[in-house]
């Protein structure tokens, strides 16, 4: 053997070699047990069991944190996708609101067109109804039977309105409403039953206007006359107050006027009855009987102007 050899071992046992090798495995597994048993060695009062735990904890969270990574990549395509159809939702609907405002403004001046073609059309039909009524006069019909049974024959039509139709026939003149009248009566001079109504209401309001005019001037006549009478009436109580006035005044006149003739007529008596003469009996009597008359009449219109002015 060699002297290496013989380090190593020998029959004697290990040899120097080995023995070292033997002891520094020794030291590093003693070393090792004190890291491990060694409490300061841990980081204080930790166990080895409950460092272990703690790892074990962490790799839990770790692994939980690891699975919600995953669920979210596995989540953020579909939300990609979600996302993008929103964007083309979004984008459609704005385009769709851009159309729909377009065509709301423009339902104003469709509105506008539609109202003048209906108007103009109106225009239309009641200018063709005009022309075909104003050709109507001197149409002649063998008989015309109405709706309500009456009869009339060799009928000539004076004229034709939106009321009905004026004709003259045999019997004299009559007039129908175009309801009472047959279909093809009715269509040969476009009756409108919507037309009928608005002219019956014109002519309607035309009678009631009427009415109202005559009633205003009747009433204002009316007026017109008590006032006038009112007039009147104050003039002749004016006139009646004044000859009232006038009559009262002439009642003691001729009071002492016929007390005067009745004085003289007395006064010429009793020289007649002393002196024999005559006396003019006649002529006293005839204007004691004249004054009388006078005052009696007097008397009478003073009466009736009294209740007169009193009223």
């Amino acid at each position: 053997m060699g002297l290496f050899d013989d380090m190593m071992s020998s029959g004697r046992g290990p040899g120097l070699i080995g023995t070292l090798l033997a002891l520094l495995v020794v030291v590093g597994f003693g070393g090792l047990f004190f890291m491990v048993t060694d409490e300061g060695m841990l980081g204080g009062a930790k166990s080895i069991e409950s460092v272990i735990r703690d790892q074990g904890k962490r790799v839990e969270e770790l692994k939980s944190k690891i699975r919600m990574k995953e669920e979210s990549l596995q989540v953020l395509p579909e939300r990609q996708r979600i996302a993008k159809e929103e964007e083309v939702i979004s984008r459609q609907t704005r385009l769709n609101e851009g159309e729909v405002t377009g065509r709301r403004d423009l339902l104003p001046r469709i509105g506008g067109e539609i109202a003048a073609m209906n108007k103009d059309f109106e225009a239309y039909k009641q200018a063709y109804r005009n022309q075909v009524r104003a050709q109507a006069k001197g149409a002649t019909f063998a008989e015309i039977k109405t709706l309500k049974g009456r009869v009339f024959r060799n009928v000539t039509v004076s004229s034709v309105d939106a009321v009905g139709m004026s004709f003259k026939y045999e019997d004299g003149s009559s007039r129908a409403d175009f309801v009472d009248l047959p279909a093809e009566i009715q269509e040969r001079f476009q009756y409108d039953p919507d037309e009928q109504q608005l002219a019956k209401k014109a002519e309607s309001s035309t009678v009631m206007a009427h009415n109202d005019e005559v009633n205003r001037a009747l009433a204002d006549q009316a007026q017109k006359n008590r006032d006038t009478a009112d007039r009147k009436k104050a003039d002749q109580l004016v006139k009646d107050t004044a000859e009232l006035a006038a009559l009262e005044a002439s009642i003691q006149p001729i009071d002492q006027k016929i007390l005067e003739t009745q004085t003289a007529w007395d006064k010429d008596r009793a020289q007649a009855r002393t002196s024999g003469g005559l006396v003019d009996s006649a002529r006293y009597s005839e204007a004691l009987n004249t004054l009388k008359s006078k005052r009696a009449a007097n008397v009478r219109r003073i009466a009736e102007l009294r209740a007169s002015t009193r009223n």
